[in-house]
């Protein structure tokens, strides 16, 4: 099941548009960055989906050319390339606070 994020009246451009500073510094297409992120790093990726954007948060677990695929407390989410539209590295998650 996916999280569906809508913003109203919101007209972001297509993905090919965008632009992304890398970790080497030099800006990259929207629709190539992700291409340059490893398997085990922790990311957030926005995507399209029927009525509007998602969220994929966790571990990756894929990145090739038809996309990527995210570990979630849900389970994996495949993201297909085409309906990436953002996305960025991730702190750890916190640690489990310690009951009272």
């Amino acid at each position: 099941m996916a999280h569906r994020l809508s913003i109203p009246g919101s007209t972001l451009p297509d993905a090919r548009d965008w632009m992304r500073c890398t970790s080497g510094g030099g800006p990259v297409k929207a629709a190539q960055f992700w291409r340059e992120w490893r398997v085990g790093e922790r990311v957030v990726v926005r995507y399209r989906v029927e009525g509007g954007y998602s969220d994929a948060l966790g571990e990756l677990t894929r990145v090739d050319g038809d996309g990527v695929e995210v570990s979630t407390r849900r389970g994996p989410v495949a993201v297909a390339a085409a309906d990436i539209v953002l996305g960025k590295h991730v702190p750890p998650p916190p640690a489990p606070r310690r009951r009272r």
